[in-house]
């Protein structure tokens, strides 16, 4: 499926679309969302909250960390979803 998308971006209101043969980015005016293809399929590469500036990575292992954080130190990832809960 991935081989077969065309290349460019589309544009509808504030969000977007882009493919570049190996790089899907998708997103609006709150967030954006990547993946690069390995073997044909998706791998999610970050996701963005465009508000706050927050961005979560992929790690190895599939634990996600936020951007400039130690993938080692988990505690970041427990703190953000603290938050989210008491919100």
């Amino acid at each position: 499926m991935w081989r077969l998308m065309n290349q460019g971006k589309q544009e509808y209101e504030d969000c977007y679309i882009s493919f570049d043969g190996t790089m899907l980015v998708a997103g609006n005016g709150k967030i954006e969302r990547r993946w690069k293809t390995e073997n044909g399929f998706p791998v999610s590469l970050s996701l963005l909250d465009k508000k706050t500036g927050t961005e979560w990575l992929a790690a190895e292992g599939g634990v996600p960390y936020m951007a400039g954080a130690d993938p080692a130190d988990r505690s970041s990832l427990l703190l953000l979803l603290g938050e989210k809960g008491s919100t």
